[in-house]
């Protein structure tokens, strides 16, 4: 089964390369800001039993599998997951001030702050909750996208920074017209991809009132027709909710002061 796994995500390396995501600009978006009720503190806020922090995989699965940066989103107890944020060139993090409104606010800082970075073809959204997401599921759903280049014909070469010629324009163009997201034998999942050309949309639509409470970019992406990309070969796409075993240090207790309280792990 291992070698299965690391052949497929071989193939999606390779289908990366050969379709020039490169050429296209993609930020993934690392939505962290949630106190996590039901883990006993911010997820922002956890670490494996061997250490390593949630923020720091996510972050690291998401440039492993070729986002050319990242930005965290944080809210509950900011400042200390601020600390825990990875010290690279790559990464930063911005506060949803909102954030106790919900993930629709979450979403929302991400998306301005990539709409503020110039030349952003598309974000890649992930959960900091997913701290088994492999790089190659992210490869995955990019590969998924870029192929399409292909078809696309020699595309828009007007766009600044595609001198590297058509190929470039028709793959960068290819990445904003996307909208795609990992599925875990046929369950949504994450990472979420989503191009420039629906940002706008996206938008109004997290900005909206729910009549449902917020649910976040799910309804909006199944009225717009996402496309699935299957990566269950690769992961289970299960989130964390609760602690563990595995997890390092006691849960802080849940409740309205989870926000307002100092992480002390």
């Amino acid at each position: 089964m291992r070698s299965n796994r690391v052949d497929a995500d071989r193939a999606d390396a390779a289908r990366l390369r050969a379709a020039r995501v490169d050429a296209a600009r993609v930020v993934g978006v690392v939505l962290a800001a949630g106190a996590g009720a039901r883990m006993g503190r911010p997820k922002a806020l956890v670490h494996r039993a061997d250490g390593r922090s949630w923020l720091d995989l996510s972050v690291t699965a998401l440039l492993d599998g070729g986002c050319a940066e990242v930005v965290v989103v944080l809210g509950a107890a900011d400042r200390e997951a601020r600390a825990l944020v990875p010290a690279r060139p790559t990464v930063r993090s911005v506060v949803a001030v909102d954030w106790a409104r919900g993930p629709s606010a979450s979403l929302r800082a991400g998306l301005a702050a990539a709409r503020a970075t110039g030349g952003v073809d598309a974000v890649l959204v992930s959960l900091v909750d997913l701290p088994g997401l492999p790089a190659g599921a992210v490869r995955r759903v990019l590969a998924d996208a870029a192929g399409s280049a292909d078809a696309a014909g020699p595309g828009d070469t007007d766009r600044p920074g595609d001198a590297a010629g058509p190929g470039a324009a028709a793959g960068s163009a290819a990445i904003r017209a996307s909208l795609r997201r990992a599925s875990y034998d046929g369950r949504p999942g994450h990472p979420v991809l989503v191009g420039r050309d629906h940002w706008e949309a996206l938008t109004a639509a997290l900005a909206a009132p729910a009549a449902e409470g917020d649910r976040g970019a799910g309804p909006w992406l199944r009225a717009a027709g996402v496309e699935p990309v299957e990566c269950g070969d690769l992961w289970d796409g299960a989130d964390r909710d609760h602690p563990g075993p595995d997890l390092r240090g006691a849960p802080r207790p849940s409740g309205p002061a989870v926000a307002g309280a100092r992480a002390t792990t």
